[in-house]
């Protein structure tokens, strides 16, 4: 018996025989859950070797895309089919099997195929939303070093143009702005000595080169 996922629920199960890709198997049983089709090979013992239960189709309902039937009109003795067409990574297949009921499984197919695909293009979208999201954030988060090491305008203009100021770091800005709100000291003022001409303090009553009286 298939293993389920926890939300997942068996629809219908019957024992029945399969053929596909022009091989033939005759003792297994078919489940149809609201997720998947499942065929499972019967396990058997044999003379040497014992062979366990073999899951040989494993389907998931939203890679169906036809369903049909076959119920001959001579009742007795003849087989009524279920045939199923879907696709894999190799290209379209089909798989058929014998069942009682056929038009059964394929009326419950066809509803729970519908739900299922309808799921599944659901879960695509918000995967494709999560992905975009991702990436936008990933590019916000690039944003503020995105103009390091650039050429922007300065605001300044020269003949009617702006000058381009480069931009080294956001770090070396600030400094640069620490910079220009600091005073910067200023120099002692000087006069020249009228008599040997050196600059002296401007407060000087005598020159400390040649001490000629400052008038």
């Amino acid at each position: 018996m298939p293993v389920y996922d926890p939300d997942e629920h068996e629809i219908l199960q019957e024992k029945s025989s399969m053929t596909r890709g022009g091989e033939q198997y005759f003792k297994g049983t078919l489940y149809l859950s609201d997720k998947r089709l499942i065929y499972e090979e019967k396990g058997h013992r044999g003379f040497i070797h014992a062979h366990p239960a073999k899951i040989l189709l494993d389907l998931p309902l939203y890679l169906i895309i036809n369903i049909s039937t076959a119920v001959p009109r001579i009742k007795l003795g003849t087989k009524k089919t279920l045939s199923v067409e879907f696709v894999t990574d190799k290209g379209d297949d089909r798989a058929t099997f014998v069942l009682k009921d056929p038009e059964k499984w394929k009326k419950e197919m066809e509803r729970w195929t519908t739900d299922a695909k309808r799921r599944h293009d659901q879960e695509e979208k918000l995967k494709l939303e999560e992905q975009r999201r991702r990436e936008i954030e990933l590019a916000r988060a690039k944003a503020p070093t995105a103009n390091i090491g650039m050429y922007i305008n300065a605001g300044k203009k020269e003949d009617g143009k702006n000058i381009p100021k480069f931009i080294e770091s956001a770090v070396s800005e600030e400094k640069e702005n620490i910079f220009e709100g600091q005073e910067q000291p200023a120099l002692p003022r000087t006069k020249k000595c009228p008599n040997c001409g050196k600059d002296i303090p401007a407060d000087s009553v005598y020159c400390p080169y040649c001490g000629f009286k400052q008038p």
